[in-house]
């Protein structure tokens, strides 16, 4: 393994060693914690600023925080885990200290930052809200925008074109046969009921974006789970799709979208090995693979890979499903 692989590695596990840590009490923790909020990946940032977050307030810990969200909104341009913990953390410390953070949040170009400064200046206690925090909580867009090219980021912005909503609403058929270690798989989008999911699925297939991507969550009797570039399940592609909602259940074989909350999926997907109704109305319904290649779906295990995504449809559709009369 090369040295850029194991760093990747040990990166995956980090989060859990410091939740670990954080379980024993180590008197080192402090330190720990205030190391790592800085640290280069934004995944262990947000691990170390979640249970910053749940230390007792120090200046040492209030400092290394505010520090370290300050930098994550210059730099965190495909990812805002980091940008979300350490908002709530600064907030749980000192909550009328968090003022100045707040207020850089009310004005990000991510709508869902923006989302997460308005609902905890709204359930402050109204002795901690300033008056100018009130009036920066007035004037911010409850709005998502449409992207800005100076922000370089495409994290919680309207990124479709009209030209590209035209094109997810008249797909009227399309098929992805995946290509595994374990045999080939077809899913059979539903574009009329989620065209936007569907859309953004083939962009990232056409891309070769899943190539060769671990499976990172197989749950017995529950779902596979795949798109993941980082492997450990908090990767995707540098952009968030809103939720479709839809009268489709999660019947055995359904696809749906993988989500950290509402309006954050990506890339990652997952297919049901059975009924799962709990997630009826929670999770957006995109697709489904049939009993028989269900069969390979079954088989696959965590690191199994997927090989190659074939996107089929339109005319070439038509074809396939001609030839198998």
């Amino acid at each position: 393994m090369t040295a850029p692989a194991q760093a990747a590695e040990m990166n995956k596990a980090a989060p859990d060693l410091l939740q670990a840590i954080a379980a024993f009490k180590a008197d080192v923790l402090p330190d720990l914690l205030r190391e790592f909020v800085n640290t280069k990946d934004p995944i262990i940032r947000a691990a170390a600023a979640g249970l910053l977050g749940e230390q007792p307030l120090s200046e040492e810990n209030y400092k290394a925080l505010e520090i370290a969200f300050t930098n994550a909104m210059v730099t965190d341009k495909e990812t805002n885990d980091a940008q979300l913990a350490m908002l709530d953390a600064l907030y749980k410390l000192d909550a009328k200290r968090a003022e100045k953070s707040l207020l850089i949040a009310l004005v990000a170009p991510d709508y869902l930052v923006r989302q997460k400064a308005m609902q905890l200046v709204k359930n402050a206690n109204a002795a901690t809200v300033s008056p100018a925090l009130k009036t920066a909580l007035e004037n911010s867009d409850k709005t998502v925008e449409p992207l800005f090219a100076a922000y370089k980021t495409k994290l919680g912005q309207i990124f479709y074109t009209n030209a590209d909503y035209v094109r997810a609403v008249s797909r009227k058929s399309a098929k992805a046969v995946l290509t595994t270690d374990k045999g080939t798989f077809t899913i059979e989008f539903f574009p009329e009921d989620a065209p936007l999911t569907v859309d953004n699925f083939i962009k990232l297939a056409k891309a070769n974006y899943f190539n060769g991507l671990m499976i990172h969550r197989v749950v017995p009797n529950f779902v596979m789970q795949d798109g993941d570039p980082r492997g450990d399940g908090n990767g995707g592609p540098g952009w968030q799709i809103r939720c479709e909602l839809n009268m489709r259940e999660y019947e055995r074989g359904a696809v749906g979208m993988a989500l950290s909350g509402k309006d954050t999926g990506g890339s990652q997907w997952f297919v049901t090995h059975s009924p799962q109704p709990h997630l009826d109305g929670g999770y957006t319904v995109f697709g489904r693979v049939n009993e028989s290649d269900m069969k390979v779906v079954d088989n696959l295990v965590r690191g199994d890979k997927i090989i190659s995504v074939k996107i089929v449809e339109g005319i070439s559709l038509q074809k396939v499903v001609k030839g198998r009369k």
